[in-house]
């Protein structure tokens, strides 16, 4: 829970549920309880029920639930906080005594980003095919499918890739196939979305990499176009001629 409240809340929190309490105190944890379950997904009980309505099947990320877990969480703090402040009688310690739980909660919430750099450019290996030419970038999905997303918006060919919690019916037996590429098959899949080039990224292939180059060579069906290199490794490119 420190990536939706931290301790400081859940310490605060946990005084408003000391009795006697308020009306709005036990809803308020009940919720809390329920959207932190639901954040577990089909690993808990509450969005397992959930799951069976048409509405919440098509949620992406369950886990977003925390979002509600930590808005009831500060809900249950504030009251935590009114608890506290009814035990000082004089106005300038209680300012003082809330001064100081919300600089606690901004220290136990001081941001640790650790910050990547992302590539500003797409490899040069896309403007040898031909413009708005349909690709494939391989393997796929992998570790490379939000990449190929993110690098199409440099080189802006249409691609058969993709990466989101929702796919179209024919996606997944696409994937499968392309673990066979270079077979027949697999071209042929490929081919009957309007696939026109391969991209091989050696980055994502890794040790396999030189297998599958080797395949594609002895594919009569494809040929080769051009290679370059950047930071993830050697990148190959096919098109596919029949």
């Amino acid at each position: 829970m420190k990536s939706v409240a931290g301790k400081v809340a859940i310490v605060i929190g946990a005084g408003a549920l000391v009795p006697p309490f308020g009306p709005m105190v036990l809803p308020t944890a009940m919720a809390l309880v329920a959207s932190v379950d639901a954040s577990l997904g089909l690993n808990g009980t509450l969005y397992t029920w959930l799951n069976e309505l048409p509405l919440f099947r098509g949620f992406r990320v369950p886990a977003r639930f925390r979002a509600v877990a930590g808005m009831y969480l500060a809900l249950l703090a504030g009251m935590g906080v009114g608890r506290l402040t009814q035990f000082i009688g004089s106005v300038w310690p209680r300012r003082v005594t809330v001064w100081a739980i919300a600089i606690a909660v901004l220290v136990d919430l001081r941001p640790s980003l650790e910050l990547q750099p992302l590539w500003t450019h797409a490899p040069d290996i896309y403007t040898r095919a031909p413009d708005r030419a349909v690709l494939a970038d391989l393997p796929m999905p992998g570790n490379g499918g939000p990449v190929y997303v993110y690098l199409s918006t440099f080189h802006w060919h249409p691609i058969v890739n993709g990466a989101s919690g929702f796919e179209p019916p024919w996606y997944a037996s696409l994937v499968s196939a392309s673990r066979e590429f270079p077979a027949d098959d697999t071209l042929d899949a490929f081919s009957k979305l309007g696939t026109k080039y391969f991209v091989l990224h050696e980055g994502y292939y890794r040790n396999t990499f030189p297998r599958v180059v080797a395949a594609a060579e002895a594919q009569p069906r494809l040929q080769f176009v051009a290679t370059s290199t950047w930071e993830e490794g050697e990148c190959r490119l096919y098109r596919l001629v029949k």
